[in-house]
Protein backbone atom coordinates (compact mmCIF):
# COMPACT_ATOMS: atom_id res chain seq x y z
CA UNK A 1 0.00 0.00 0.00
CA UNK A 2 2.84 2.37 0.45
CA UNK A 3 4.87 1.81 -2.30
CA UNK A 4 1.46 2.30 -4.31
CA UNK A 5 1.03 5.37 -2.55
CA UNK A 6 4.69 6.94 -3.26
CA UNK A 7 3.67 6.65 -6.67
CA UNK A 8 0.53 8.10 -7.17
CA UNK A 9 1.85 11.07 -5.34
CA UNK A 10 4.66 11.12 -7.91
CA UNK A 11 2.34 11.65 -10.24
CA UNK A 12 -0.03 14.02 -8.43
CA UNK A 13 3.69 16.32 -7.71
CA UNK A 14 4.44 15.76 -11.36
CA UNK A 15 1.00 17.23 -12.16
CA UNK A 16 1.06 20.28 -10.20
CA UNK A 17 -0.78 18.80 -6.89
CA UNK A 18 0.67 19.89 -3.57
CA UNK A 19 1.68 17.94 -1.19
CA UNK A 20 -0.34 18.40 1.47
CA UNK A 21 -3.60 17.43 -0.30
CA UNK A 22 -2.43 13.72 -0.11
CA UNK A 23 -2.09 13.53 3.84
CA UNK A 24 -5.22 14.86 4.70
CA UNK A 25 -8.11 12.86 5.54
CA UNK A 26 -9.53 12.78 1.31
CA UNK A 27 -5.97 11.65 0.76
CA UNK A 28 -4.38 9.06 2.96
CA UNK A 29 -7.20 8.65 5.39
CA UNK A 30 -9.62 7.55 2.20
CA UNK A 31 -6.85 5.26 1.04
CA UNK A 32 -6.42 3.44 4.84
CA UNK A 33 -10.15 2.97 4.85
CA UNK A 34 -11.14 1.45 1.47
CA UNK A 35 -8.27 -0.83 1.46
CA UNK A 36 -8.87 -1.86 5.36
CA UNK A 37 -12.73 -1.33 5.93
CA UNK A 38 -14.11 -5.15 5.55
CA UNK A 39 -17.23 -2.86 4.46
CA UNK A 40 -15.19 -1.53 1.66
CA UNK A 41 -16.24 -2.76 -2.06
CA UNK A 42 -12.49 -2.12 -2.73
CA UNK A 43 -11.50 -4.44 0.07
CA UNK A 44 -13.79 -7.16 -1.04
CA UNK A 45 -11.98 -6.87 -4.71
CA UNK A 46 -8.42 -7.25 -3.04
CA UNK A 47 -9.68 -10.73 -1.52
CA UNK A 48 -11.43 -12.07 -4.31
CA UNK A 49 -8.68 -11.03 -6.40
CA UNK A 50 -6.13 -12.69 -3.75
CA UNK A 51 -8.19 -15.96 -3.99
CA UNK A 52 -8.05 -15.56 -7.59
CA UNK A 53 -12.18 -14.95 -8.12
CA UNK A 54 -13.11 -12.18 -10.20
CA UNK A 55 -14.08 -9.18 -8.12
CA UNK A 56 -18.16 -8.10 -7.82
CA UNK A 57 -19.29 -5.12 -8.74
CA UNK A 58 -18.34 -1.83 -9.00
CA UNK A 59 -14.64 -1.56 -7.89
CA UNK A 60 -13.31 2.02 -7.86
CA UNK A 61 -9.93 1.02 -6.99
CA UNK A 62 -9.47 -0.61 -10.38
CA UNK A 63 -10.61 2.13 -12.52
CA UNK A 64 -8.67 4.35 -10.54
CA UNK A 65 -5.95 2.68 -11.30
CA UNK A 66 -6.38 2.57 -15.62
CA UNK A 67 -6.52 6.14 -15.18
CA UNK A 68 -3.57 6.81 -13.06
CA UNK A 69 -1.45 4.28 -15.41
CA UNK A 70 -2.55 6.69 -18.47
CA UNK A 71 -2.07 9.91 -15.87
CA UNK A 72 1.65 8.44 -15.45
CA UNK A 73 2.28 8.00 -19.15
CA UNK A 74 1.25 11.20 -19.98
CA UNK A 75 3.35 12.71 -17.40
CA UNK A 76 6.17 10.33 -18.05
CA UNK A 77 6.44 9.23 -14.84
CA UNK A 78 8.05 6.12 -13.62
CA UNK A 79 5.57 3.87 -11.54
CA UNK A 80 6.73 0.20 -11.84
CA UNK A 81 4.93 -0.69 -8.93
CA UNK A 82 1.53 0.84 -10.23
CA UNK A 83 2.19 -0.64 -13.40
CA UNK A 84 2.77 -4.33 -12.41
CA UNK A 85 -0.52 -4.18 -10.70
CA UNK A 86 -2.18 -2.95 -13.80
CA UNK A 87 -0.39 -5.36 -15.68
CA UNK A 88 -1.62 -8.47 -13.05
CA UNK A 89 -5.13 -7.04 -13.26
CA UNK A 90 -6.10 -6.85 -16.61
CA UNK A 91 -5.55 -10.09 -17.45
Amino acid sequence: MTTAWKEVIKIGLKMGAKLETFSDLCGIGDLILTATSTTSRNFSAGVAIAKGEKPVGTVEGLSALRALIKKAGKARVNVPFLSNMYEKLSK
